[in-house]
Protein backbone atom coordinates (compact mmCIF):
# COMPACT_ATOMS: atom_id res chain seq x y z
CA UNK A 1 0.00 0.00 0.00
CA UNK A 2 0.91 3.64 0.23
CA UNK A 3 2.08 5.42 3.36
CA UNK A 4 -1.06 7.54 3.84
CA UNK A 5 -3.49 4.60 3.93
CA UNK A 6 -3.16 3.75 7.64
CA UNK A 7 -3.46 7.43 8.58
CA UNK A 8 -6.58 7.81 6.47
CA UNK A 9 -8.12 4.85 8.29
CA UNK A 10 -7.09 6.28 11.66
CA UNK A 11 -8.58 9.68 10.85
CA UNK A 12 -11.83 8.13 9.63
CA UNK A 13 -12.05 6.09 12.84
CA UNK A 14 -11.45 8.99 15.23
CA UNK A 15 -13.92 11.10 13.27
CA UNK A 16 -16.60 8.38 13.42
CA UNK A 17 -16.07 8.01 17.18
CA UNK A 18 -15.79 11.78 17.72
CA UNK A 19 -12.48 11.14 19.48
CA UNK A 20 -11.07 14.57 20.30
CA UNK A 21 -7.50 13.58 21.21
CA UNK A 22 -5.06 15.84 19.38
CA UNK A 23 -3.67 14.45 16.12
CA UNK A 24 -1.00 16.05 13.97
CA UNK A 25 -0.54 14.53 10.52
CA UNK A 26 2.62 15.36 8.59
CA UNK A 27 1.84 14.29 5.04
CA UNK A 28 4.81 14.26 2.68
CA UNK A 29 4.04 14.36 -1.00
CA UNK A 30 5.52 15.10 -4.39
CA UNK A 31 4.52 17.72 -6.91
CA UNK A 32 1.64 18.97 -4.78
CA UNK A 33 -0.20 15.66 -5.11
CA UNK A 34 -1.70 14.24 -1.93
CA UNK A 35 -4.00 11.25 -2.25
CA UNK A 36 -7.19 11.51 -0.20
CA UNK A 37 -6.49 15.21 0.49
CA UNK A 38 -10.12 16.25 0.13
CA UNK A 39 -11.28 13.55 2.55
CA UNK A 40 -8.51 14.33 5.04
CA UNK A 41 -9.25 18.06 4.86
CA UNK A 42 -12.95 17.43 5.51
CA UNK A 43 -12.10 15.52 8.69
CA UNK A 44 -9.62 18.19 9.80
CA UNK A 45 -12.22 20.92 9.21
CA UNK A 46 -14.83 18.98 11.19
CA UNK A 47 -12.47 18.25 14.09
CA UNK A 48 -10.43 21.07 15.56
CA UNK A 49 -8.24 18.48 17.29
CA UNK A 50 -6.82 17.37 13.92
CA UNK A 51 -4.01 19.36 12.31
CA UNK A 52 -2.63 18.49 8.90
CA UNK A 53 0.69 19.69 7.48
CA UNK A 54 1.20 19.08 3.76
CA UNK A 55 4.91 19.21 2.99
CA UNK A 56 7.16 18.33 0.07
CA UNK A 57 10.53 16.70 0.38
CA UNK A 58 12.38 14.89 3.11
CA UNK A 59 13.89 18.04 4.56
CA UNK A 60 10.45 19.61 4.98
CA UNK A 61 9.13 16.44 6.60
CA UNK A 62 12.12 16.31 8.98
CA UNK A 63 11.72 19.98 9.89
CA UNK A 64 7.99 19.66 10.56
CA UNK A 65 8.59 16.48 12.54
CA UNK A 66 11.21 18.28 14.63
CA UNK A 67 8.68 21.02 15.43
CA UNK A 68 6.17 18.40 16.60
CA UNK A 69 8.85 16.56 18.53
CA UNK A 70 9.94 19.77 20.26
CA UNK A 71 6.35 20.60 21.18
CA UNK A 72 5.21 17.15 22.31
CA UNK A 73 8.33 15.10 23.17
CA UNK A 74 7.40 11.90 25.00
CA UNK A 75 3.83 13.11 25.58
CA UNK A 76 2.88 11.90 22.12
CA UNK A 77 2.94 8.74 20.07
CA UNK A 78 4.65 8.87 16.70
CA UNK A 79 3.21 6.65 13.99
CA UNK A 80 5.61 6.28 11.06
CA UNK A 81 4.62 4.92 7.68
CA UNK A 82 6.20 4.97 4.25
CA UNK A 83 9.34 3.72 2.59
CA UNK A 84 11.60 1.76 4.97
CA UNK A 85 14.55 4.10 4.38
CA UNK A 86 12.40 7.09 5.32
CA UNK A 87 11.01 5.38 8.41
CA UNK A 88 14.56 4.61 9.59
CA UNK A 89 15.66 8.22 9.05
CA UNK A 90 12.71 9.72 10.95
CA UNK A 91 13.01 7.09 13.68
CA UNK A 92 16.67 8.05 14.14
CA UNK A 93 15.72 11.72 14.26
CA UNK A 94 13.11 11.13 16.95
CA UNK A 95 15.37 8.90 19.05
CA UNK A 96 18.29 11.34 18.79
CA UNK A 97 15.89 14.08 19.89
CA UNK A 98 15.05 12.22 23.08
CA UNK A 99 11.82 10.46 22.16
CA UNK A 100 11.61 7.02 23.78
CA UNK A 101 11.44 4.04 21.43
CA UNK A 102 8.22 2.90 23.15
CA UNK A 103 6.53 6.09 21.85
CA UNK A 104 7.15 5.00 18.22
CA UNK A 105 4.74 2.92 16.16
CA UNK A 106 5.17 1.64 12.63
CA UNK A 107 3.03 0.49 9.77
Amino acid sequence: GIGITPFRALLKDIHARDDRRPVTLIYGGKGGEYLFREEIDEIAEAMDSVQVHYVEGRKAIASTLMEAQTEHGNNARYYLSGLPVMIKAYEAQLLEGGVSKNRLMYD
